[in-house]
């Protein structure tokens, strides 16, 4: 549960969608966040080497970053 404004959220991208409700985060960052949740699980499924390249170079360009944001914004 989330304390500060009481919501269940049971999956990452519920959590994202509420942190973008909450105008927290902006609709483009909240579409990588899908974005993100939908190559985690393509990943994990596939076993893909290619799909596996481009996903540590998503991470170093866009990934990492856009959960440093994220983490921010919950720590406060």
């Amino acid at each position: 549960m989330n304390e500060k404004f009481s919501i269940d959220v049971f999956s990452p991208k519920e959590c994202f969608r509420e942190l973008r409700k909450n105008k927290l985060i902006f609709d483009e960052q909240t579409e990588l966040l899908l974005k993100i949740t939908d190559d985690r699980n393509k990943i994990i499924h596939t076993y893909d080497e290619d799909f596996l390249d481009e996903l540590y170079q998503k991470i170093e360009e866009d990934y990492y970053n856009l959960f440093k944001n994220v983490y921010e914004i919950l720590e406060k």
